[in-house]
């Protein structure tokens, strides 16, 4: 078989980079094509770089859930794709319970099992494989240094977060799902693809990444109080419907700020404009146990 690995060369403090020559190392020793590529800031530069990916090719991504984000969103053509987290939240590797063991994650390769995941899609064509949020989630990643992220990992979101239950003014979102006549109005709202969401938190019990809908999360309050209720509920899968939460599943979701707001998709800040999302019917294979 022919690999391709993709890796995120800062992430976890250049970890992915030993691991990715690593795995390489030992793909190579049972007889397969390995090429290791870097990612890119530059996204024309990476365009490049993958030319050499062709519908046969095997691709994996060592990094952040990010780097595996942005290599679907700048390549389109190849086989299949496994992940290897190694960044802040690694979500990916929690939901589909990727090997941690080198020798595991290997066999995993060449057993080429795969799932077949339907992503959301933006308006304007960019795929997400786990979730949208609009709400202080995002105001958090806003504030948030990305250098230390890279240093300390999840330990550099504690004081954004701190800052934004402080200080935090609610902006809402109104919420259209399916095309339908009802507009909900929410403070903080997630459309999940995968169960899990900042980590091991199972945020969204009832997410099935193979299906045609979104799990919805609309969060209808607002202040110090209401928040950190919400969200204990929230990472403990029991943001169920109550006077300040709707649950909800669709597969189209129409969005209009009505005030300056933050959102993120999967783990990311996206400062682009999102006005709909939709499950595509198009499919990504996922290397799987």
């Amino acid at each position: 078989m022919h690999f391709v690995l993709v890796v995120n060369p800062v992430s976890g403090k250049g970890s992915g980079l030993v691991m990715a020559r690593e795995v390489g190392r030992r793909l190579q020793e049972n007889g397969h094509e390995v090429l290791l590529l870097k990612t890119d800031p530059d996204p024309n530069h990476f365009k490049k770089k993958i030319k050499v990916i062709l519908e046969e090719t095997r691709v994996v991504c060592f990094g952040g859930d990010g780097t595996l984000h942005y290599f679907l969103n700048h390549c389109q053509t190849f086989h299949s794709v496994a992940f290897y987290g190694v960044g802040t939240a690694n979500v990916i590797s929690l939901e589909f319970d990727i090997p941690r063991d080198l020798n595991g994650f290997v066999d995993m390769l060449e057993a080429g099992r795969c799932f077949e995941i339907r992503p959301g899609r933006t308006q304007n064509g960019v795929s997400f494989l786990m979730m949208y949020s609009f709400g202080i989630d995002g105001y958090v990643l806003a504030n948030a240094s990305q250098t230390l992220k890279n240093r300390l990992g999840k330990a550099a979101f504690f004081f954004p977060a701190l800052k934004a239950f402080l200080k935090y003014d609610y902006p809402t979102i109104n919420i259209t799902p399916d095309g339908g006549d009802q507009t909900l109005t929410g403070s903080f709202v997630m459309a999940s693809r995968i169960k899990r969401y900042g980590g091991a938190f199972m945020a969204s019990p009832e997410a099935d990444p193979g299906s045609g809908l979104f799990q919805v999360t609309i969060f209808h309050g607002s202040g110090f109080w209401k928040t950190i209720r919400f969200f204990l509920r929230l990472i403990r899968g029991r943001a169920a419907n109550s006077s300040d939460v709707t649950s909800l599943h669709c597969s189209r979701l129409h969005l209009e700020k009505t005030s300056t707001g933050y959102c993120q998709l999967d783990g990311d800040l996206h400062t682009p404009e999102i006005t709909d999302l939709e499950v595509s019917t198009d499919t990504i294979s996922l290397i799987i146990p």
